[in-house]
């Protein structure tokens, strides 16, 4: 194996997820289920007659990918969340690139940056979403919906020019 193989391309790896939630398509990303986005990660939600808590779930080393299907089960008709918080040293353009299984919004500290509602299988950097990034914590929340068939994401932070950016993860 190539251990930091996924860090070295600037691959968020360590994440908090929380699903699977029931989706109606025609709803799209409403409505709120995790008071997104302001989330608390000690936080649990009622769906249905099942309880559901934050639990870490981390990409897979070689390749960066989120898997929901493995973290939740199989499930149609489904959405999660899932959290991250990277550090960097200082204020910085960046560029957010992610794949996903099926649909994705993505919030950064608190603030809407992309949404695509959409039926495909992960590909690396299906969507680049330039953004600014603040010196110390910067909060990255996702949703990822799921019609049916696989289930997953894949996010990794670039510079503008594409090269991985640094960060560090708590």
């Amino acid at each position: 194996g190539f251990p930091g193989f996924a860090s070295s391309l600037g691959f968020v790896t360590d994440w908090k997820v929380a699903g699977p939630f029931s989706w109606d398509p025609a709803k799209g990303f409403g409505p709120a289920r995790v008071n997104e986005p302001a989330v608390d990660l000690t936080a649990t939600y009622n769906e249905g007659a099942s309880s559901i808590a934050w639990k870490p779930q981390a990409a897979a080393e070689q390749t960066g990918l989120v898997d929901l299907g493995s973290a939740f089960g199989d499930a149609a008709g489904a959405t999660a969340y899932a959290f991250a918080r990277v550090n960097v040293p200082e204020d910085t353009d960046a560029v957010i690139r992610a794949g996903s299984d099926d649909g994705i919004k993505i919030w950064l500290n608190g603030q809407a940056v992309h949404e695509n509602l959409v039926d495909r299988g992960v590909a690396l950097d299906n969507d680049q979403i330039p953004v600014k990034l603040k010196a110390g914590a910067n909060d990255i929340l996702v949703q990822i919906t799921q019609g049916g068939g696989g289930w997953g994401y894949c996010l990794r932070l670039t510079k503008p020019d594409g090269t991985p950016l640094p960060f560090t993860q708590e």
